[in-house]
């Protein structure tokens, strides 16, 4: 089977209300007052330690975080990729989940939007602008999850030429090669965090660590598995490495915080991993 019956794109795009509103008049005061022109902007700072935005906001985020956390990227478009097995419903139904929860947040925030409107008005003061706040919030809000079909030659209806058809061929091998690189960096990130901290020796400043340190490393692969659709030798073996030398640590993180011999025996172990990793990316 191909990457064509395996595995499909999808792209996810939001829309978000950012709460920052540039002042021109404030702007042009100081302006005015230093004599100095188009050195800064004033922006302020819109709904401070508003709970109902932030939590409207985060509900977004989670669902980027989500899709970014189970996909690859393709190309650099925002589009990315995911093997189409049988976890796919599982994800597709957590998109969806998290999708209908952030939509729930925009109800619960247009809701209460004129009170908070007003509220933030009154505490901006003789800086507040009654223009800065959208008269319905629901507009600054959207969000669109969609799934695509790989690109195929075989399924245009209008002939390409053969420069096109090298171009897709070489869109589809970047697209590989960029897979690879992205799960490469996803492990490289925690494993250099941990070799950094476990470098410093137990009892000396800096030394403490939370258990997220090492059990981070073990979600990482745990992902990293599930995201090398493309059975790449390389990550595989990055994995076995990882896992074999940190693993055992991720469910007893206090032998790294107790035992000097095995600290220094697992930053040596990462050490020695962090080094070909970094050749490979």
């Amino acid at each position: 089977m191909t990457l064509i019956d395996t595995t499909v794109l999808i792209r996810l795009k939001r829309k978000m209300f950012d709460p920052y509103a540039f002042d021109s008049y404030q702007t042009a005061k100081v302006e005015h007052e230093t004599g100095v022109t188009k050195a800064g902007r004033y922006n302020k700072r819109l709904f401070l330690d508003c709970f109902e935005l932030s939590d409207t906001n985060s509900a977004f985020n989670d669902v980027y975080r989500y899709v970014n956390s189970n996909s690859v990227p393709w190309l650099d478009d925002g589009v990315r990729w995911v093997h189409v097995g049988p976890a796919f419903l599982d994800f597709r139904a957590g998109v969806e989940q998290l999708i209908k929860v952030a939509r729930g947040k925009v109800d619960i925030l247009a809701s209460k939007w004129d009170m908070l409107v007003a509220k933030d008005i009154v505490r901006l003061g003789p800086l507040a602008n009654p223009g800065d706040y959208p008269s319905d919030i629901r507009t600054k809000y959207d969000i669109d999850f969609r799934v695509m079909p790989m690109p195929n030659v075989a399924d245009f209806r209008v002939a390409i030429s053969d420069e096109d058809k090298q171009s897709l061929a070489r869109a589809v091998e970047d697209a590989k090669a960029n897979a690879t690189k992205h799960l490469i960096a996803e492990m490289l990130e925690p494993l250099t965090k941990a070799a950094k901290k476990l470098a410093i020796p137990a009892g000396e400043d800096g030394s403490v660590f939370r258990d997220s340190l090492i059990t981070n490393i073990s979600d990482v692969l745990e992902r990293a598995k599930k995201l090398n659709f493309l059975n790449d030798p390389t990550v595989n073996q990055l994995i076995s490495e990882i896992d074999q030398s940190v693993g055992r640590y991720s469910v007893a993180p206090d032998i790294l915080r107790e035992n000097t011999a095995a600290r220094s025996q697992a930053h040596a172990q990462m050490s020695d991993i962090l080094s070909k990793m970094a050749g490979l990316y």
